[in-house]
């Protein structure tokens, strides 16, 4: 959910900050541009090809963002505290 209070310019390439569904993994292949402001919702099945990003912003960008992941689904021990903080295999310490 984006709870920017005014959009993002969408014209502008410099600027960039508003989510982009991909055609590939490189954010140059835009299939769609969503505009990021005023109580858009957006959700999607992640995957291998679920391909999304943005281009760099500069600047205020509110949002809130949900990740949920079914337990049986994510090997035991793959979430790690340390230093009160949460690590997976890809972050290093």
């Amino acid at each position: 959910v984006y709870l920017n209070q005014h959009p993002l310019a969408l014209d502008d390439p410099l600027r960039g900050g508003n989510l982009r569904l991909l055609t590939g993994p490189k954010v140059k292949q835009t299939a769609q541009l969503v505009e990021s402001y005023n109580g858009t919702l957006l959700a999607f099945r992640n995957s291998k090809h679920a391909w999304h990003g943005f281009t760099p912003y500069s600047g205020e960008r509110r949002a809130i963002q949900i990740n949920y992941e079914r337990p049986s689904l994510v090997p035991k021990g793959y979430y790690k505290m340390k230093n009160d903080k949460l690590q997976t295999p890809k972050q290093k310490p």
